[in-house]
């Protein structure tokens, strides 16, 4: 068998790039496992819409507005298209060329983008 000689600086080289590589495939690995589903999204609208009208009013009529808007925020999340990009989601509400809301879903987090 051929033995390829190697320097001592290569060597230093590839031991250096284990460590960033490992953290970036775990890194990698834990946003892919928490990518947001559409039922995370729609949770989080629901209760986005629901806490909105909650400061409204209180009391027994404060019950039915935040059950009615409840209804109301499940209802418009399911009209929210999802655009898996393995890593995030971007949700839509509209057209995708031009939606009125949209959203980014990264790590079970959402933010409004527009």
């Amino acid at each position: 068998m051929l033995a390829v000689p190697v320097r001592n600086g290569e060597r230093n080289t590839m031991k250096g790039l284990i460590k960033p590589l490992l953290i970036l495939a775990v890194l990698a690995g834990a946003l892919y496992a928490l990518n947001p589903t559409k039922d995370d999204f729609v949770t989080y609208y629901q209760n986005k819409v629901e806490s909105a009208s909650a400061g409204k009013a209180s009391g027994a009529v404060g019950a039915v507005v935040s059950g009615v808007a409840r209804l109301a925020g499940g209802a418009s999340a399911s009209l929210f298209s999802r655009d898996d990009r393995l890593f995030f989601s971007v949700y839509n509400l509209g057209p995708a060329s031009n939606p009125s809301d949209q959203y980014l879903g990264v790590a079970k987090f959402f933010i409004k983008t527009k």
